[in-house]
C-alpha cells in the first residue's frame, strides 16, 4: 500500500511540476531560460523535495526500517525504470540509450532482489 501511495505522489508531483513551468514558460525567458530548461529545473527542484520526504519517511531506526527501506527504493527504482525506457523510446543517442537499458538491467535485478529478501524475513 505504501509502494502505491508512493508511486502516485512521484507521479503527481512529476505532472504537477511539468504544468507549473508550462504556466511559468513567461519567467523563464524573462531570465534567458528556454521553456525546456525551466522545466528541467522545475522537475530537478520537485525530485529534491521528493527525496527529503523519503528520508523523512524512512524513520528512525528500528525494527521495520530495512522494510521501509526496501518499498521506498523499490518505489525509487520503478520510478528510474518508467523514466529510462522513456529514454530507450525517445533518445537519438546511442549512449543514452545504452545506458537506459543498463539502468533498467541494473534496477529490475535490484527490486527483485529486495523482493526476496523482503519475503524471506517478512513472509510476504
Amino acid at each position: 500500500m505504501l509502494k502505491k501511495i508512493i508511486l502516485v505522489l512521484v507521479t503527481s508531483a512529476m505532472v504537477t511540476s511539468m504544468a507549473l513551468a508550462d504556466d511559468k514558460t513567461h519567467d523563464s525567458m524573462s531570465m534567458n531560460m528556454n521553456a525546456s530548461d525551466h522545466k528541467i529545473m522545475m522537475m530537478q527542484d520537485e525530485m529534491k523535495s521528493m527525496d527529503k520526504k523519503m528520508m523523512k519517511d524512512l524513520g528512525p531506526k528500528d525494527a521495520a526500517y530495512d522494510k521501509r527501506f526496501m518499498a521506498l527504493m523499490i518505489v525509487h527504482h520503478e520510478g528510474g525504470i518508467m523514466m529510462a525506457k522513456d529514454a530507450l523510446n525517445n533518445s537519438d543517442r546511442p549512449e543514452i540509450k545504452e545506458l537506459a537499458q543498463k539502468i533498467i538491467d541494473n534496477q529490475e535485478k535490484e527490486i527483485q532482489q529486495m523482493k526476496d529478501w523482503e519475503k524471506s524475513w517478512y513472509g510476504k
